[in-house]
C-alpha cells in the first residue's frame, strides 16, 4: 500500500508506484486474453441456469428467483477468480497452455452439469453420480459402477 507520509522517500513512491503499473498492465493483458473464457463461461452459466430450472420444475420444486440470481452471480465471480488464478499460474510456471489446461477442466466440470439436468428433463438419472463411466462404457473401459436409469414420474401432472 503507498504511504505518503513525510517519511516515504521519493524512491519508495517511485518503486511502489512501478510494481502497480506492471501488474495493472499484467492483469489487463492476462484478462484480455481471457476474454473468450470469459466469454464462454457466461455461455455455460446461463445455459446451466436454464436447464437447471427446467429439472427443477420436472421434480416439482418451487424455484426462489432471489436464490438463483444469487448462485449464478457466485458462479460468474468464481469463474472470473478461476480466470485470474489460470493466467496468474500460466506465466508463473512458464507454461502458456496452462491457462487453456486450467479453464478447461473448469468450464468441463460446469458442462456435467448442464448433461446432468438435460438428461433429468428427458427423464434420466445419472446413478453413482460418475457421468465418466458412461464414457468408460463406451470406449470400453471399466471406470465404476454408474448408470443411467429411467426416472418414474411420481409426480401427477
Amino acid at each position: 500500500m503507498i504511504n505518503f507520509s513525510e517519511t516515504s522517500s521519493s524512491t519508495q513512491v517511485a518503486a511502489q508506484g512501478s510494481v502497480s503499473v506492471v501488474l495493472a498492465a499484467f492483469f489487463s493483458d492476462s484478462i484480455t486474453k481471457m476474454i473468450p473464457f470469459l466469454i464462454l463461461a457466461l455461455i455455460v452459466i446461463l445455459v446451466d441456469l436454464k436447464f437447471g430450472i427446467s429439472a427443477a420444475n420436472k421434480r416439482g420444486e418451487k424455484i426462489r428467483a432471489s436464490r438463483a440470481m444469487r448462485r449464478t452471480i457466485d458462479k460468474m465471480i468464481s469463474y472470473f477468480c478461476w480466470v485470474l488464478l489460470a493466467a496468474t499460474a500460466s506465466v508463473a510456471f512458464g507454461i502458456p497452455i496452462l491457462e487453456y489446461i486450467i479453464m478447461g477442466t473448469v468450464i468441463s466440470i460446469e458442462c456435467l452439469s448442464i448433461v446432468s439436468n438435460w438428461l433429468e428433463i428427458k427423464g434420466y438419472r445419472i446413478k453413482g453420480l460418475n457421468v465418466i463411466k458412461v464414457v468408460g462404457d463406451k470406449l470400453g473401459v471399466d471406470v465404476g459402477d454408474a448408470t443411467i436409469e429411467k426416472i418414474e414420474d411420481n409426480i401427477t401432472s
